[in-house]
C-alpha cells in the first residue's frame, strides 16, 4: 500500500515537473505549423531574403489583419490589459493594433530565416509610445520595417528610403526611468529652470494610483495601464 502510494507520489511529481515544458513543446509546434501554413498560403516561401522580402511579409500581415479595435471580435484590451497573446492565437483570429502586427511579423521573418530581428517602439516628443514596429539587421546595421495599424504614408516612406535604426535616437521602452529623466530635463528647459530637484519614492501595485491621487508623487515608472477609467 505505501509503495504503491510512494510510487503515485513520484508520478504526480513527475507529471508536474515536466508539464510546462510539455506544454510549452505542443504549443510551439503548433504555432510553427501555422506560421508554415501561412506564409506557404501567401506565396511567401523561398523568397530572397533582404529588405524587400521582409517589407513584403509586412505588406502581407498588414492586408489580412483587421486593425480597427472597435470591430474587435477576440481582443479586449480593456478586461486583459497584460495578456499578451502569442502568434498562433494572432494567426487565427487576424485582429490587432501595432504591437500583435509586430510580434506576427517577427516569427514570420525568423521562419523564413532572417537571423537578427527585432521589436522598436517609436516615441513622440512627450515620450510617450506612440507606435511600434521592428528592425532587421542587414550587415552592421538594422533597416526599419513597419508594422499594422499605421498611416499609409509612413508606411510608404519606410519602403521607398533606405531608413536605418542609427538614424535616430533610440530609447528602450523598458527603460522607463531614463524616458521620465528626459521628460525632467525637457520640462526644466522649458521653464528655463536652473535646476528642478526631483525625488524618487517606492511604489507598489497596492499603493501607487492612491499615491499619484493624493499628490504624494507626480510621475510613476513602470508597467501601470493607462486607461479611461485610470484617467479620470
Amino acid at each position: 500500500m505505501q509503495l504503491g502510494l510512494r510510487r503515485l507520489m513520484l508520478g504526480l511529481m513527475i507529471g508536474v515537473l515536466y508539464a510546462p515544458a510539455v506544454y510549452y513543446y505542443i504549443a510551439q509546434s503548433r504555432e510553427d505549423a501555422l506560421v508554415r501554413e501561412y506564409l506557404e498560403s501567401s506565396g511567401l516561401v523561398g523568397l530572397t531574403l533582404g529588405k524587400q522580402t521582409a517589407e513584403r511579409i509586412a505588406d502581407q500581415v498588414r492586408l489580412d489583419f483587421n486593425t480597427a479595435e472597435d470591430t474587435f471580435k477576440v481582443l479586449d484590451y480593456e478586461s486583459s490589459p497584460f495578456l499578451r497573446h502569442d502568434t498562433h492565437f494572432l494567426l487565427t483570429h487576424r485582429e490587432g493594433t501595432c504591437g500583435q502586427g509586430t510580434r506576427v511579423i517577427i516569427n514570420l521573418l525568423l521562419a523564413m530565416g532572417f537571423e537578427d530581428v527585432t521589436r522598436i517602439t517609436l516615441y513622440d516628443r512627450y515620450l510617450n509610445a506612440s507606435h511600434t514596429l521592428l528592425a532587421v539587421r542587414d550587415g552592421n546595421r538594422s533597416y526599419l520595417v513597419d508594422s499594422i495599424n499605421t498611416r499609409p504614408w509612413f508606411t510608404a516612406f519606410l519602403e521607398s528610403h533606405d531608413v536605418y535604426v542609427d538614424q535616430f535616437p533610440i530609447m528602450s521602452h523598458f527603460d522607463s526611468m531614463a524616458m521620465r529623466r528626459a521628460w525632467v530635463d525637457d520640462i526644466k528647459a522649458n521653464l528655463k529652470l536652473a535646476k528642478l530637484d526631483t525625488k524618487l519614492m517606492p511604489v507598489t501595485s497596492a499603493n501607487r494610483i492612491t499615491l499619484i491621487q493624493n499628490g504624494s508623487v507626480d510621475i510613476e515608472c513602470g508597467s501601470t495601464t493607462n486607461n479611461l477609467e485610470r484617467q479620470k
